[in-house]
């Protein structure tokens, strides 16, 4: 089996093409569907003879009313209207089984609740009474979330037991029967993997006979925890631990059954396939379905894909021999039969029959000895039921019903593929193939997957041998010569009787059509331009043929920045947005032509392209020619710009600075530009000049500010002057203080005014006298302008001045 990364590789591969047109087949032969109306929403169909007459009817679980209609079979294949019964809540799973020992079928309903809402499930007990009726509901204690059922006897005491799987957890409650209808309480076992059980059967998978159990484990959480879970069972009602089923690792719907003919029991699951984790590309899901076969000793090789659904949810399966050849086939809801070969693989044919169904069971309803279909219709609130008609001799030869192929080009090849069925129930020798083609086709090559085909227009593929069920195909080529609507004519025969002759022909119709041959071209009023220019764009598109193109349409992309006005239309009409105009055109014939123009307004320096495409519903073989392209360079306006070295300056009084500027130009601009400048601030301010006084861009300019105008304001105050006063007087002070000392004796009178001398030196000196008063003025800001001028174009820089 493959892991979840191939599949979706593989899938890819698998997926049936033929040049984009649908194919179908006729498979073994149903009657039209017959509908029966039931409760509301059915989701579940269980067959059993309820009213004991040997004839199997109808049990179908209905989710939306909370019961189960009973139909009765006519024995002709029809069926009485529909008897209700009350189960448990939204009843989802349905199983039969004589669970009182009454000899009178009886049926379990499960409920399965809802874990997310924690509503509990429940079990439901409808004891028959033998004629299609039903005692009312007993419920039976099972876990709380119940989503699957199977029924045995577990531990061979001849009394039915139940085994219930829970959607919440990855258990199993057994529940061993009474005989009365009643059971012995559950015992749990967890298959230790996580997830839900989806699924359950019942069968001897070791050749003890003692009854296993296989169920079906869905982890939608972590999906490497989902596959098959098999319980050897040990005659008593317990179980061996579970094991994995080979290499599965999908959960989902089980069926049991020998379809390799081996006479040991084999598994089929069909599982939801989701994209593996972190895909991003190729991203598909669908339903797989998976053949395990048993080796007898409860173990099975890897599993064989049967089929892949693209897209589908998932759903059931149903087993029978379909095509009365003695060989297991396979139908798996809405409408896909697959029929068994014996030997484990199946080839795929499809159901032919309206009858399309969420949920299906097989039965002989009409005691013809070929399995009919019973499907649940949740739409319609009904079950139909699609009666087998296929024959039960000889070779039943069928031709797959091909789509037909729209609006192929004259001149063109065709490639197409026929596929033959055999379906049984028997060989087919002889088998013979004719392909008639009509006018307008010319036969390129026959390929046959066996055999070999000779003729030109008529062409005759001898086969040989086909046996049951297999197919062959035919792959053709031919080449369109004329245009018109044409359709093929083909017959199969063999030399066994074909008791279904109409799937022995089909026919393919192909419309050709002669091809257009659009193109676009483009041209600009210019392809340099200036931001500010206007720019006429020109757009021709025409159908050279020799076919009409209809439903022309034109569309034309650039840049949001350019305004665009003026637009006309030969033809049709067309709608602007930013960066967009969209022009329906309509029909062109042979050799016409559309003009378009329009003008757009450059509002930006930069490239620019202009892009076209043209297309229609007519096919076209060249298609080089829908798409054209035009670019225009759009330069500045022609100007310049002044840019100063520095734009804070710092001097003294009396200093002088300097700073240099360059001009560089913009667009093709080359003019003199001439140079002034000017200082504003407080009085009284420097002076300033520049040098030279004109220059053209890539020179440079020198700008000087000279402050020798301030130095004045520098110039001390006579007070100020004071400090060199003290700094003689203190010495003078000092000596008359030693003349007092001296001549004491004499001169009292002196003392005194030495000693004043001194008291006013140091006074002085104390009050700051010994240092300078003389302050500069604080710092000055100043404001220089340079402006360059030119024709009309005028720019100016400002520069921070402080003067310290």
């Amino acid at each position: 089996m493959l892991s979840t990364g191939k599949v979706f590789v593989a899938l890819l591969l698998m997926v049936p093409v033929s040049l984009g047109h649908p194919v179908s087949t006729l498979g073994a032969e149903f009657a039209s569907p017959k509908s029966y109306p039931v409760g509301t929403a059915p989701v579940a169909v269980a067959i059993g003879d309820f009213n004991g007459d040997g004839k199997p009817d109808l049990a179908v679980a209905n989710s939306g009313s909370d019961n189960v209609s009973i139909l009765l079979n006519k024995g002709d294949g029809t069926f009485q209207s529909a008897m209700n019964f009350t189960t448990g809540p939204s009843p989802a799973v349905l199983a039969t089984g004589d669970y009182n020992g009454d000899h009178r079928l009886d049926l379990v309903s499960i409920s399965p609740g809802d874990p997310s809402k924690g509503t509990h499930g429940t079990v439901s007990l409808l004891l028959g009474n033998g004629d299609g009726t039903f005692r009312s509901a007993a419920q039976i204690a099972a876990g709380p979330f119940p989503l699957s059922v199977a029924t045995g006897d577990l531990n061979g005491d001849q009394k039915l037991d139940l085994i219930i799987g829970d959607q919440s957890t990855d258990t199993l409650s057994v529940l061993l029967g009474n005989g009365d209808g009643t059971f012995q309480s559950a015992k749990t076992i967890t298959l230790g993997s996580g997830g839900s059980v989806s699924s359950i059967v019942v069968a001897e998978f070791n050749a003890d006979n003692k009854p296993d159990v296989v169920a079906a484990v869905t982890d939608a959480v972590t999906p490497a925890n989902s596959g098959l879970r098999i319980l050897l069972g040990n005659g008593d009602g317990s179980f061996q631990p579970a094991a994995a089923v080979a290499d599965s690792n999908h959960g989902g719907y089980l069926l049991v059954g020998d379809f390799d003919e081996d006479h040991k029991p084999d598994l089929v699951v069909r599982s939801h396939v989701g994209p593996p984790p972190g895909c991003q590309e190729f991203c598909i899901s669908g339903d797989a379905t998976y053949l395990y076969r048993g080796k007898g000793d409860g173990t099975f090789d890897s599993g064989i894909r049967v089929a892949f659904q693209i897209f589908s949810v998932g759903g059931n399966i149903a087993a029978g021999d379909f095509n009365s050849d003695s060989k297991f086939d396979l139908f798996l809801t809405p409408a896909l039969l697959f029929l068994g070969s014996g030997d484990g693989r199946f080839v795929s044919v499809a159901f032919d029959s309206s009858g399309r169904g969420g949920f299906v069971a097989a039965a002989d309803f009409n005691s013809d000895n070929l399995p009919d279909l019973a499907l649940t219709d949740p739409t319609s609130n009904a079950v139909v039921v699609v009666l087998n008609t296929s024959p039960t001799s000889g070779a039943d030869l069928a031709l797959d019903q091909p789509g037909a192929f729209i609006d192929e080009l004259v001149g063109s090849n065709v490639s197409y593929r026929v596929t033959i069925f055999n379906e049984g129930p028997q060989d087919a020798a002889g088998v013979t193939l004719t392909e008639t083609l009509p006018a307008g086709w010319k036969l390129v090559s026959a390929q046959p997957s066996q055999g070999t085909c000779s003729g030109t227009t008529v062409i005759t593929c001898e086969l040989a041998v086909l046996a049951e069920p297999s197919s062959a195909t035919v792959d053709f080529g031919v080449a369109l010569t004329a245009a018109g609507t044409f359709s093929d004519s083909r017959q199969i025969v063999a030399t066994q009787p074909d008791l279904n002759l109409k799937n022995n022909s089909a026919s393919m119709t192909l419309t050709a059509v002669l091809p257009a041959d659009l193109s676009v071209s483009i041209a600009a009023s210019k392809t340099t331009a200036t931001v500010g220019d206007k720019v006429t764009v020109s757009v021709n598109v025409s159908n050279s043929g020799p076919g009409t193109a209809t439903s022309v349409i034109l569309t034309d992309s650039f840049p949001d920045n350019l305004l665009v006005s003026s637009l006309s239309i030969s033809q049709g009409s067309c709608t602007t947005a930013p960066g967009n105009i969209t022009c329906a055109i309509g029909t062109l014939t042979t050799k016409a032509n559309v003009s378009l123009s329009y003008v757009v307004t450059v509002q930006a320096a930069g490239v620019f392209a202009i892009n076209l495409h043209v297309a229609s519903d007519t096919p076209e073989i060249v298609t080089t020619n829908n798409d054209t392209s035009v670019t225009v360079t759009v330069n500045s306006p022609p100007d310049f710009t002044l840019s100063p070295a520095s734009t804070s300056l710092t001097m003294k009084h009396g200093g002088q600075v300097t700073d240099v500027f360059t001009f560089p130009a913009q667009g093709s601009f080359s003019g003199t530009i001439a140079l002034t400048c000017s200082v504003s601030g407080p009085s009284p301010m420097p002076t300033c000049g520049i040098s030279p006084g004109s220059v053209t861009p890539g020179n440079t300019a020198t700008l000087t500010v000279n402050a020798a105008n301030l130095t004045a304001a520098l110039t001390p105050l006579p007070f100020e002057r004071a400090g060199s006063f003290y700094a003689a007087w203190l010495p003078l002070g000092l000596l008359g203080c030693v003349l007092a000392t001296g001549f004491h004796e004499k001169r009292h009178r002196k003392r005194a005014l030495y000693f004043l001398m001194l008291a006013a030196t140091i006074l002085s000196a104390a009050c700051g006298g010994s240092s300078s008063v003389t302050k500069g003025p604080p710092p000055q800001n100043y404001a220089v302008t340079v402006t360059a001028t030119s024709g009309p174009f005028r720019h100016s820089a400002q520069i921070t001045l402080t003067v310290n």
